[in-house]
């Protein structure tokens, strides 16, 4: 899966959320996945675990809309 921004991702929980940026970690160089819901409430998770499938739920954990 490849992130977009500007695009719109629902999370497996229900959620929806705009990705805003794309960063690197100053300290590790792990890439970064910025996003943020409705609210304006701003989040980073790293990109792996953004684009990553949960076997045990059959799903991925963001997808998008």
């Amino acid at each position: 899966m490849n992130v977009k921004l500007g695009k719109v991702y629902q999370h497996y929980k229900g959620g929806y959320y705009i990705v805003t940026d794309i960063v690197q970690h100053t300290e590790t160089g792990e890439c970064l996945v910025v996003y943020q819901d409705e609210k304006g409430g701003r989040w980073a998770r790293p990109y792996e675990m953004f684009t990553e499938y949960m076997d045990d739920l059959n799903r991925y954990r963001f997808t998008e809309i």
